[in-house]
């Protein structure tokens, strides 16, 4: 929303309002020191999203792991928790407001992420996402064929055919 340049250094500060939970370590954690740590840090998940990192095993990649303006972005979160009574209607919702050097200020609230429970993925967007992050390990064929085969599981009287294609033995 800003349209600035992360590596400029124009953000002052980056006020998240999320559920308490994610205001505690490990998932407050800056700066992580592994990928262990760094799949639960928000700080390092906000910074990958605002440096435009693909999500994904890229953002626990060394060179983002020790990154030094991913390192300065999260330097400047600060969380705040949702007080108790915020969360009956939107449990896992979120806020963020972001100041600039220059007084702007810029905020957003999401009250449901893509992909929880009560709002899915899009069918497409979530064959775009397999195919993105599974091509990788398991080549173009082998992910063509899992697509297919969770297709196929929609209409599915048994899971056999899955197990047997999971375990190599199709």
């Amino acid at each position: 929303m800003a349209g600035i340049d992360a590596a400029a250094g124009e953000h002052v500060k980056l006020v998240v309002t999320a559920p308490p939970i994610i205001c505690e370590p490990p998932f407050s954690t800056v700066r992580p020191k592994d990928m262990w740590a760094a799949q639960f840090s928000a700080p390092h998940a906000i910074a990958m999203a605002v440096l435009g990192v693909e999500p994904g095993p890229d953002w626990f990649a060394d060179n983002w792991m020790r990154h030094d303006i991913a390192g300065r972005l999260q330097d400047i979160i600060e969380f705040l928790p949702r007080s108790a009574r915020d969360l009956t209607p939107e449990p896992h919702a979120a806020s963020a407001s972001l100041r600039l050097q220059d007084g702007r200020v810029f905020e957003k609230h999401v009250p449901l992420s893509e992909g929880e429970a009560a709002n899915p993925m899009q069918e497409s967007a979530l064959e775009t996402k397999v195919r993105r992050l599974a091509s990788s390990a398991v080549g173009d064929k082998a992910t063509f064929e899992i697509l297919d085969n969770l297709q196929n599981l929609k209409n599915a009287t048994s899971v056999q055919p899955l197990v047997r294609f999971a375990s190599g033995a199709v």
